[in-house]
């Protein structure tokens, strides 16, 4: 099979065999590829540059039974502020970590790749958490798991705050039918916030401010529903806690 061209940013390397590399990338033409680049793990191979977490890359794919063969890597954009500063990396390592998790190989899905791409200029620009929480809650939408944030998700009522956050029912829930849930209280500023996030241009976004409170609020949020649609917690996150307490 003749190699291939794409246009992608990385979202995962780690060591294989010794002197490779194992790279994920996830491409504007093909979605989620993994590959291997040869070699890539000694200074001077020509593409132990390029094949750098979170990199805006061109690629020369070669296609194989198992893994593509990285043939050759041309940086874009490096991202190098991303990876120099731990709280972007952080972040940016969640958002990495969920497209992986939520998308399968080798479909296309070119709004995915332009929302990662104005993700890793939003963070690596502005407040890391923030551009990193509404590339979150898009990921999820996009992915088919937008949560409803302004009917009961039982019995379909305008809702009335303070509410009920049920991440296993796919949002809010209203007092009468969540009155026995145990669920996860929401108020309405961050009602507002979620919708925030998930309507966010991360290309262009207006500029707001959040109390901090709301913030940590809707992120408790957030990584509640992350761990009931992924069914597993995300390794990016005992990163987050480990700089959170720094």
């Amino acid at each position: 099979m003749k190699p291939y061209q794409a246009e992608a940013v990385i979202l995962h390397v780690h060591e294989w065999n010794g002197s490779d590399k194992q790279v994920s990338l996830f491409s504007r033409e093909f979605g989620k590829i993994v590959a291997i680049a040869y070699g890539a793990k000694y200074s001077k191979n020509r593409l132990a540059a390029g094949t750098q977490a979170f990199s805006h890359v061109d690629v020369i794919l070669q296609p194989g039974r198992s893994y593509e063969t990285l043939k050759q890597c041309e940086v874009r954009t490096s991202f190098r502020a991303i990876r120099e500063d731990l709280t972007s990396l952080a972040y940016t390592s969640l958002v990495a970590e969920l497209t992986l998790e939520l998308y399968p190989e080798r479909e296309p899905e070119p709004l995915v790749f332009d929302l990662l791409l104005n993700s890793f200029h939003l963070i690596m620009e502005r407040n890391a958490r923030i551009a990193a929480m509404a590339t979150a809650w898009q990921l999820l939408a996009m992915a088919g798991y937008r949560p409803e944030t302004e009917h009961c998700v039982v019995c379909g009522s305008p809702i009335v705050y303070p509410a009920i956050f049920d991440s296993q029912a796919g949002g809010v829930v209203c007092k009468r039918c969540g009155r026995d849930s145990g669920m996860s209280m929401m108020d309405e500023p961050v009602s507002r916030f979620i919708q925030r996030m998930l309507t966010l241009n991360l290309q262009e976004p207006e500029r707001f401010s959040v109390s901090a409170e709301v913030l940590l609020q809707a992120e408790k949020l957030l990584l509640n529903y992350l761990l009931q649609y992924l069914e597993k917690p995300l390794q990016s996150l005992a990163f987050i806690r480990t700089i959170s307490t720094v």
